[in-house]
C-alpha cells in the first residue's frame, strides 16, 4: 500500500498551530506539579519513570494505593 501524500500548505499550518498548542498545555501542567509539588510521570523506552519534587528519578511509584 502506498502512503498519500499531502500537498496542501494549509494542512501543514495548521497541523503546526495543534503541535504549539499541545506542547504549550504540557508545558503548563509541569510547571504547575513542579509548583504543587507533585511526581510528573514520564515513560521512556516502554518503562514508567517518576521525578519527584526534589529532582531524582525513580521507577517506584510515589502515589499511595
Amino acid at each position: 500500500m502506498k502512503a498519500k501524500t499531502i500537498n496542501n500548505p494549509e494542512f501543514f499550518h495548521r497541523m503546526a498551530e495543534l503541535v504549539a498548542i499541545a506542547n504549550a498545555g504540557v508545558r503548563n501542567a509541569l510547571e504547575e506539579n513542579r509548583r504543587r509539588r507533585i511526581p510528573i510521570v514520564f515513560s521512556l523506552l516502554g518503562k514508567i519513570y517518576y521525578r519527584l519534587p526534589d529532582g531524582t528519578i525513580t521507577q517506584k511509584s510515589p502515589f499511595k494505593g
